[in-house]
């Protein structure tokens, strides 16, 4: 016994779907068209803590020049040191290029090329700050590096990882989403990130206010490797970066803190001929050994950050330090 018989109209069912394909085929070439005649935007995908710190600080560099004082370094840089505190203690503009881990010395170079054009607008003093967990990594993350440049130079590249990208490519909604949704509709962050800012606009607007620096909102124990070297690969990134500060621009290089009681036995010591090592690499004017190889654990968010507290204090003696070298 059948309750119910269907009666389908297959020429009518054809011309719907021939309509519905015929609309997304004339939206994916509208889509491609305003891509290739440059009247869409340039993608700025921010849509997680990672893509928003970048985005941020490559519009710093470009946006804003005519600082007296750059940082420029890995995540605890970007963490460690709260560049508008500095600015109100050395009573000059500074600025925090600070970026993220997963990059290296190319990528510091990149955003001080930016920072240094025109060359009038150079920095007069560049400081390099990296945590001594960046300092062992041989190379950089590929697909961050490559995230950067494709964003300095107003790229979008396809997603081939995932049949879900290459859709998106092929369709134009990746353009779309890049180029138009994520300037308007900010995404929601997770975990401490979220709970500390919310949004990544709300990450972006502390780190304006802040001139560049952002804050860890994590608690997490501390762990990791404490065996701690210089990369064999950091001596050509070094000499690469080198080639790129401005002539007449002072260098210094320092190596930020680690928790006291993570610190391994004898660090002291190995910090210092890490330092020395690397600034010659470098041909830095001022290897910052002033500055505090470990902290009180209290001070830390991370292995790798300091928390609030431990920033106002780092900060300051970083002001100190720089002030001393006038």
């Amino acid at each position: 016994m059948h309750s119910h018989e269907y009666n389908i109209d297959k020429p009518a069912l054809l011309r719907m779907a021939g309509s519905v394909l015929g609309g997304m085929a004339i939206w994916t070439l509208l889509l491609h068209t305003l891509g290739l005649a440059g009247i869409l935007p340039s993608p700025r995908p921010v849509t997680d803590v990672d893509s928003t710190i970048l985005i941020h600080q490559a519009d710093a560099a470009r946006n804003l020049q005519g600082n007296a004082l750059v940082l420029l370094g890995d995540s605890s840089c970007l963490m460690d040191v709260d560049a508008s505190q500095l600015t109100e203690q050395l009573r000059i503009s500074c600025l925090n290029l600070g970026t993220l881990s997963y990059l290296d010395l190319d990528a510091a170079g990149q955003l001080l090329r930016l920072q240094a054009t025109p060359p009038e607008e150079a920095p007069q003093h560049v400081v390099l700050l990296m945590h001594p967990e960046a300092l062992r990594r041989a190379m950089a993350e590929e697909w961050m590096q490559r995230f950067l440049s494709d964003y300095l130079d107003g790229r979008l590249r396809p997603v081939t990882s995932a049949w879900l990208g290459r859709l998106q490519s092929w369709t134009g909604l990746a353009t779309w989403k890049a180029c138009v949704l994520d300037r308007f509709v900010s995404a929601p962050l997770s975990g401490a990130f979220g709970r500390q800012y919310g949004f990544c606009r709300q990450l972006e607007d502390y780190m304006k206010a802040h001139r560049g620096s952002a804050l860890d909102p994590r608690a997490d124990p501390f762990a990791g490797s404490r065996e701690y070297q210089l990369a064999a690969s950091l001596e050509a990134k070094s000499r690469m970066f080198a080639s790129t500060v401005p002539t007449g621009t002072v260098l210094s290089v320092g190596i930020t803190p680690i928790p006291g009681g993570f610190a391994p036995e004898g660090y002291a010591a190995t910090h210092d001929e890490m330092l020395q090592t690397w600034a010659s690499w470098l041909g830095a004017t001022h290897a910052l050994r002033d500055l505090p190889e470990s902290m009180p654990d209290r001070l830390f968010a991370t292995a790798t950050h300091l928390n609030k507290e431990g920033v106002d204090h780092y900060t300051r003696m970083l002001a100190q330090v720089l002030e001393g070298l006038k």
